[in-house]
């Protein structure tokens, strides 16, 4: 009979649980497009370990500086930068007579002012993933002017 394993035709429950089990990762590219965010970080036995969102595990930061170099980054900017943020402007992506298309827009960046008076310029993604709130509160009058 196909499906049986050990002699057991698989139930749904077992397929559902095969299915759950994050796949081997064959390679860099793998685990970045897995890794939806580093939401915090731990010490375990004197190791730093980060949290990562699509295995909510925590990680060896060793291996994620190597394999996911960008999500170290970003999640190292928002411990910095804190919980409160002013979005000040955003940067036009260089579209010069060109239509501009949905690439474009997510390639748009902004000033943004944190804790201590400090600058930066960030990603829209890095504003989806860590202050969507604070992004759409800042969009909402920019896009009322646009209609």
């Amino acid at each position: 009979m196909s499906g049986e394993v050990n002699g057991t035709v698989p139930t749904e429950m077992d397929q559902v649980a095969e299915t759950s089990v994050p796949p081997e990762l064959s390679n860099e590219e793998t685990l970045i497009n897995d890794i939806d965010e580093i939401v915090s970080e731990r010490m375990v036995d004197g190791q730093l370990l980060y949290e990562v969102r699509w295995k909510m595990t925590f990680e060896n930061t060793d291996k994620l500086r190597q394999q996911a170099p960008q999500a170290v980054k970003d999640f190292e900017l928002y411990k910095q930068m804190g919980r409160v943020i002013t979005i000040n402007n955003y940067i036009e992506p260089d579209t010069a007579g060109v239509q501009v298309t949905a690439d474009d827009v997510a390639n748009v960046h902004y000033n943004v002012t944190y804790k201590g008076g400090h600058k930066t310029i960030v990603t829209h993604k890095f504003l989806e993933k860590y202050y969507a709130r604070e992004l759409i509160q800042f969009l909402l009058p920019v896009l009322a002017e646009s209609v």
